[in-house]
């Protein structure tokens, strides 16, 4: 059962109405429509590890397309005027010689890339054909201190805090080639939001437009803690993944000159939040 320490550390758990249901189950999702009558939802749905996903294909392209079609359709079968967010990825851009932008072509390297990317085409199928208020953010990596372990951002960090306290661990990982683009997830939701008010729907790319290799994120998180990295670190066969994309950057320009918004931190921002919290967490 979920303890919901996040709602609770935000102190915002006691405003809120939690809904247990089974989205898979569209007959249940019609009646929230229905007796909550909603003016903006926000499908936040979804099996979200890459790794994962090549492990459970299918149950990551339920997870995440299977969530959005029934919410879609739920929302066109009530009759009500409701605002719908998709949150869609930029890992669908797979290798980017070029910051890509929202009509660059397409590179689905990954089980999760792909029900992503489906799941963004329907968003823009009902939008297009009925004139819902139907719109998806194309997401770049996002982050805070309350990202899982078995992410590569939270796992980084929670070893240089743990070596740091003298736990004498080696730090394994699968893959250092590769650069992303790390932003922050507050600041990704309020980009979320903004998009929804606007009058009419269409597609942003949500990003800090920064891109940094993972050599960067490891030396400035272990040096957070007095650290050098390299002393810490080894690499093992049985972490890297079938496929990975190399490097993944985007262009938010179109988001900044039609919504206002631009975020105001990048990686190092990221790992200064994300280490400041775990005292405290």
């Amino acid at each position: 059962q979920a303890n919901f320490y996040q709602l609770k550390h935000l102190g915002i758990y006691s405003a809120i109405q939690l809904y247990s249901f089974d989205i898979y189950d569209f007959l249940v999702v019609k009646k929230i429509i229905d007796e909550f009558k909603p003016t903006e939802i926000y499908d936040l749905a979804g099996q979200s590890s890459v790794a994962q996903s090549f492990l459970e294909p299918q149950k990551t392209y339920n997870s995440i397309v299977t969530s959005s079609e029934h919410w879609l359709k739920a929302i066109l079968e009530s009759g009500q005027t409701i605002r719908f967010f998709n949150t869609a990825s930029s890992d669908f851009f797979g290798n980017t010689e070029s910051a890509a932008n929202e009509s660059s072509p397409l590179n689905l390297l990954s089980p999760y890339a792909e029900a992503k990317f489906s799941s963004f085409e329907m968003v823009k199928s009902y939008r297009q054909r009925y004139g819902m208020l139907a719109c998806s953010g194309i997401l770049s990596n996002h982050e805070s201190q309350f990202r899982p372990a078995r992410f590569v951002t939270q796992k980084i960090i929670q070893a240089a805090y743990r070596i740091s306290h003298g736990s004498g661990e080696t730090l394994k990982l699968g893959n250092l080639n590769f650069s992303r683009d790390w932003g922050y997830s507050p600041e990704y939701v309020v980009a979320m939001h903004l998009i929804l008010q606007e009058n009419s729907s269409d597609d942003y790319i949500i990003s800090t437009g920064q891109t940094f290799h993972i050599t960067k994120f490891l030396e400035y998180s272990f040096k957070r803690f007095n650290l050098n990295w390299q002393d810490h670190v080894t690499l093992t066969q049985d972490l890297q993944r079938p496929s990975d994309i190399t490097i993944n950057t985007t262009d938010p320009t179109k988001m900044a000159l039609e919504i206002g918004w631009t975020a105001d931190t990048n990686m190092y921002g990221v790992i200064d939040k994300m280490t400041e919290a775990l005292e405290y967490l």
